[in-house]
């Protein structure tokens, strides 16, 4: 039937991903695109993602300027917004670890009783995946309510600032560092 899109990955993949009536070799080979997989594919994917977590923030720091400029966005909420729908290296590799810690003998066993790729995904894998998803969603909430450096490099109307950003320009503009005076 050719190659499809799983629900898994974003990649090409045999329909047979999580057959368990194939041999080794054909599993193996129907399993590369499955990011629950160890091979070298997923591997040598990943290592680019990975290797973005050791650049600073600071140095992308220009480039990003420039290219929201670029794109008209300064002075809009764009970009504080649109990057974080790309996600976060270090949370790419956090649930990729979660989800390789479930046992594929779980999708095996749901593949066997008749479950498509969908029903796999929001039987299994999410209800499972739960506890990863809300670390993931509650510490990219902090980091997003705390950053100061995005909204003060962006956005020039006070108007726009967010609370965190308004909070620190009013404690540095009238000197006040009873924050319950700020409240």
């Amino acid at each position: 039937s050719g190659p499809r899109i799983t629900t898994f990955t974003c990649t090409l993949a045999p329909p047979t991903c999580f057959c368990p009536h194939r041999s080794g070799a054909e599993r193996s080979a129907s399993q590369r695109a499955c990011p629950r997989s160890r091979s070298a594919r997923v591997t040598l994917t990943l290592s680019p993602v990975l290797a973005s977590i050791m650049l600073p923030g600071a140095v992308t720091l220009v480039t990003l300027y420039v290219t929201f400029r670029q794109l008209g966005w300064l002075d809009t909420y764009y970009p504080l917004i649109v990057p974080a729908f790309f996600g976060n290296a270090f949370f790419i590799f956090l649930l990729r670890q979660f989800l390789m810690t479930i046992p594929q003998e779980l999708s095996d066993a749901a593949r066997i009783d008749g479950c498509s790729d969908l029903g796999i995904l929001f039987r299994i894998i999410l209800p499972l995946a739960r506890p990863a998803l809300a670390v993931v969603a509650l510490f990219e909430f902090i980091g997003h309510w705390n950053e100061l450096t995005g909204p003060l490099i962006y956005l020039s109307d006070k108007s726009k600032y967010t609370i965190a950003l308004g909070l620190h320009t009013m404690r540095v503009d009238y000197g006040v560092s009873n924050f319950a005076w700020i409240m």
